[in-house]
């Protein structure tokens, strides 16, 4: 089994707790818990070179920056590329950063993607909304100052899923 995640809100202190917190409820032996994430549990922790934040600014939402910033560190991760086609299969989580990892997986693997939900304020308007349900500003201007991500977004995870090696569930 393999682990890579970008590490963007987990520090490495929080892990260390939930490791503790695993080996008192039972999943882990405490001396597992206690040397963390190694290659003995089967487990690689792969993190880009500079820490990975999503920029959430109106400039970034409307040129889809997150996404490319979001693919650059995949790529960054030390080894990452490389043994891309040494691991047995990827589970993908929808959230922050995981459309990059879906255009770096090898087409070859077999994969598997969870949606959780569709990227809010791309997909659906509540975000755009006042308290009382009135739109913020007219809304073909927010559809179309945020058509880039929207349909970057649709086209990465519907490429992703013609591949024959793929599950799609949400």
């Amino acid at each position: 089994m393999w682990l890579f995640n970008l590490l963007n809100e987990i520090t490495e202190n929080k892990l260390q707790k939930i490791l503790n917190e695993a080996a008192l409820e039972g999943y882990l032996t405490q001396s597992a818990a206690d040397n963390g994430i190694s290659h003995s549990l089967g487990f690689l922790l792969f993190k880009p070179e500079n820490k990975w934040i999503p920029n959430y600014s109106s400039s970034s939402q409307i040129f889809d920056k997150i996404h490319k910033s979001s693919k650059k560190a995949w790529s960054s991760c030390n080894d990452l590329v490389e043994r891309l086609d040494t691991f047995d299969y990827f589970h993908i989580v929808s959230g922050d950063g995981y459309l990059g990892a879906l255009e770096i997986i090898p087409k070859t693997k077999k994969s598997h993607l969870y949606l959780l939900e569709p990227h809010r304020g791309f997909h659906e308007d509540s975000l755009h909304r006042n308290l009382n349900g009135k739109f913020q500003r007219p809304k073909f201007i927010t559809n179309l100052l945020l058509s880039k991500g929207r349909k970057n977004d649709i086209r990465i995870v519907k490429q992703f899923s013609k591949n024959n090696n793929t599950i799609v569930s949400g």
